[in-house]
């Protein structure tokens, strides 16, 4: 999929506008998503000057006649004063367009315009949708199922995967429930910027007319540990769930909806994997061969829950009793501390891996994999986590090797602890210091940011994979530090965003996302950029030290300032003008110094244990390898014998 991080991130500023004009998120989403949809379907081809009040009223109009579910919609009508942020979004749309397919487009609207956890409606990100679809690999024609389809990212994945104009084949049947109008009208529409029938979603779907037998493919991402709502009388083939958790539910609802030879693939959290509760639910399912394999997720795959996940892959019934375990835990790239997403090469990896294994049942140079029987998983008492399964191979890696890593990992761990005991001396002094101070109340002055420092808001910058000058971005900022960033523009671009250069001694801050987190600039980062999403701070008078400034904003007082004043739902953000009204305490420069310099002593001392615990976790694995193995006696090593 094309990268289009610029376009973006323009969508997120032009929708901004519209908000700072009154415009809810949900109004700014849905209006952003018919202009999708009527220019895809080539209704709306006015540029951004010359859209006008009719233009917007005939795009959304058009939308309400093809998808009648948007009439219920509450969509604002563009008129003069709204205007100038509108055309702003028009042309953020077609530049996304331009970088993107239409449904890639519709995609990227729903995920960063996505609505905040409270909602109704959990976005699945592409990294997850495409993981399921590369893992069921539908190539037929027949019928998809998501029962809890939300905007329909799941049967517009399968929509795109089978889409192919060399050799075109008749698209299945999509049919799911969502629990809304406004998510069938958005399903619809995506299903429809892919090239799809999006006739059969619908919303209030009542359980009992739900296909029994007939979906080749079931594909869903529902709710976790939600009260289940099914009739009592209702029978189970595997067994009742318990009223207060509906996890078992839907695995079970997702098996009896497939053909003789469907399959399904079902997100839930990892408490299913080994709950008590539903135990014997969970044996039926395995005795009867329906559970294929179980994929271990990472955590902070999506935006409303940071825990971690795994994927049900399962069939219909079955004489076979092999169960497929995969530990994809550790895969994927960290989009900010928040948020992970799953790159196309661990897709294309795990998806190689199910599709081997179930033609051929064999695993070859996969540690993270392993294919177990259903005598051993009825040892472990029905429990499902792969890391399980996979601890018994470990004893099968080259010990030579192990003991080289181990050798290497433990020199680093020497240096990296000197370092630690260094850092820790210098806060030790600071803290005896602090604890024996007889203490005074001095009375420095308070000022505001904006009399102190000139502040200007980022910029769009045109991404170039090989590009010289680095952009700065919010992920980019860590304990108070520019760390490298992974994103660089050419030349031209750069001399053409000069003003957004950063120097020694600026702050950088995010306005959104994370709001208030700063780094102070470095002589290693003079001269680099900084795009949208962060604010530059320059001193402009005498008497300001940077670090202490740092300091002071990575405080408790000035950071429960700007989180009253940050706005937004799923995203927050913070303008600059409201960060000039920032009240600030100015005590003398000496004093300053010497704030700013204790802080960077304890950010020494964490980074200096991160380090440690980071190669800590490579030790271990390394010595419980050896030790495993039996390559080297684990009495001859054990300190506590």
């Amino acid at each position: 999929m094309p990268e289009s991080g610029a376009a973006t991130a323009a969508l997120w500023d032009a929708a901004s506008g519209l908000r700072d004009e009154g415009f809810r998120l949900e109004q700014v989403r849905i209006l952003t998503l018919v202009l999708i949809y009527s220019r895809a379907r080539g209704n709306s081809r006015a540029d951004s000057e010359s859209a006008d009040e009719d233009f917007w009223a005939a795009a959304i109009e058009y939308a309400r006649d093809q998808v009648p579910e948007l009439r219920d919609e509450n969509i604002p009508a563009i008129g003069p004063r709204q205007m100038p942020a509108a055309r702003k979004l028009l042309e953020a749309v077609d530049r996304l367009m331009s970088t993107e397919t239409a449904g890639d487009a519709f995609l990227t609207t729903l995920d960063v315009l996505t609505p905040d956890r409270r909602s109704s409606e959990f976005f699945t990100p592409r990294g997850v949708t495409d993981l399921l679809v590369s893992c069921l690999d539908p190539a037929e024609s027949g019928q998809v199922f998501d029962p809890s389809c939300g905007t329909g990212e799941f049967l517009a994945a399968v929509a795109a995967h089978m889409a192919n104009p060399t050799t075109p084949k008749p698209l299945p049947r999509f049919i799911g429930t969502a629990p809304t109008t406004s998510s069938v009208a958005i399903a619809r529409m995506n299903l429809a910027v892919h090239g799809a029938d999006g006739s059969g979603v619908q919303a209030d779907w009542p359980e009992s007319e739900w296909p029994t037998g007939q979906a080749t493919f079931v594909l869903t991402n529902p709710p976790f540990n939600m009260r289940s709502t099914t009739d009592d009388s209702r029978s189970w083939r595997y067994g009742v769930p318990p009223r207060y958790n509906a996890n078992y539910a839907w695995l079970q609802q997702a098996v009896e909806a497939l053909t003789s030879t469907g399959r399904a693939a079902v997100i839930m959290p990892n408490s299913t994997l080994t709950s008590s509760a539903e135990e014997s639910i969970r044996r039926n399912m395995v005795e009867d061969g329906c559970v294929e394999a179980l994929i271990s997720l990472p955590s902070k795959l999506f935006r409303h829950t940071g825990i971690p996940v795994c994927v049900w892959l399962l069939r219909a019934p079955s004489e076979s009793s092999d169960v497929l375990f995969i530990d994809a835990s550790q895969n994927g790239t960290n989009i900010d501390r928040t948020l992970r997403t799953l790159a196309p090469r661990d897709i294309e990896r795990i998806g190689t891996i199910v599709k081997t294994w179930r033609a051929e049942r064999r695993i070859e140079g996969e540690p993270n994999a392993i294919s177990v029987d259903i005598s051993t998983i009825r040892e472990h008492q029905y429990r499902l986590t792969p890391a399980v399964y996979l601890r018994a191979s470990l004893g099968a890696r080259d010990p030579k090797s192990t003991l080289t890593v181990l050798r290497r990992t433990a020199a680093r761990l020497t240096t990296d602890q000197q370092a630690g005991r260094r850092a820790d001396s210098t806060v030790d002094m600071i803290l005896s210091a602090l604890i024996t101070s007889t203490g005074r109340h001095p009375e420095w002055p308070m000022t505001v940011l904006g009399d102190i420092c000139s502040i200007t808001p980022g910029a769009s910058i045109e991404v170039d994979p090989d590009g010289t000058t680095p952009v700065v971005k919010p992920k980019d900022l860590a304990r108070g530090r520019v760390t490298p960033p992974s994103d660089h523009t050419n030349p031209q671009e750069a001399e053409r965003r000069s003003t957004y250069r950063i120097a020694v001694g600026d702050l950088l801050c995010s306005r959104t996302g994370t709001v208030g987190r700063s780094a102070v600039v470095t002589a290693d980062q003079d001269g680099w950029l900084f795009s949208t999403g962060l604010i530059r701070l320059r001193p402009c008078v005498e008497g300001i030290d940077p670090l202490y400034l740092h300091s002071y904003l990575a405080g408790a007082e000035a950071q429960e300032w700007i989180r009253d004043r940050a706005e937004g739902t799923a995203i927050m953000s913070i303008n600059a003008k409201t960060l000039k009204q920032l009240p600030v305490r100015l005590p003398p420069l000496p004093e300053q110094a010497a704030i700013g310099r204790a802080a960077s002593s304890f950010d020494r001392q964490l980074e200096a244990h991160d380090r440690i615990r980071a190669t800590m976790f490579t030790a271990r694995e390394a010595a419980m390898n050896l030790l495993l193995s039996g390559h080297v006696a684990a009495t001859e090593v054990d300190s506590t014998g």
